[in-house]
């Protein structure tokens, strides 16, 4: 676990996200239960939180098993998961500025997360099937070749190059 601007993060990307999610799904359902059978109120944010977790598993769950063409009622399923998912985010985050604690922290991805499901809904197509995880972390990247290139009056450039060739090795894939 990271630090990023006070906010505490993971840095798991793509799959290993996916595995990472549903391990923190069944840890926090374990947790409710302990707490409901201990008689104890398990408060509103954990129980956010295990409902954010279940619903993105039921997401991928459902992106994983539909087809390159969806159902109407795969695609209103995997856009019902979706929104659950965004709106409990949406609270867990409201409730970490009201508190003043950082733990949820809003991210760009969940407007992009946000615009798939729509999409998907709307076009029936699964984004299993065009959506790539590979380009997830473009500035993160474009970040690592700017730290390791000489700086002078070819940066730009250089920055550049190391790019396309790492592009055309991902061709060769």
């Amino acid at each position: 676990m990271l630090h990023a601007e006070s906010h505490p993060c993971l840095t798991i990307k793509a799959w290993n996200g996916r595995l990472m999610i549903i391990f923190l799904d069944i840890c926090l359902r374990a947790y409710l239960n302990s707490a409901r059978d201990a008689g104890s109120d398990p408060g509103v944010e954990v129980t956010n939180a295990a409902l954010a977790a279940r619903s993105m598993c039921a997401w991928f769950d459902a992106v994983e098993r539909g087809g390159r063409y969806l159902s109407q009622s795969e695609a209103a399923s995997i856009f019902k998961f979706g929104m659950t998912f965004l709106k409990s985010y949406s609270r867990l985050g409201i409730q970490s500025v009201l508190s003043g604690s950082r733990r949820w922290k809003y991210l760009p991805k969940l407007h992009v997360f946000l615009h798939l499901c729509e999409d998907m809904l709307q076009s029936k197509q699964n984004c299993r099937h065009h959506h790539c995880f590979r380009d997830e972390d473009h500035i993160g990247l474009l970040k690592r070749l700017a730290c390791r290139v000489h700086k002078g009056p070819l940066f730009e450039f250089r920055i550049l190059t190391r790019w396309l060739l790492r592009l055309q090795s991902w061709q060769k894939e």
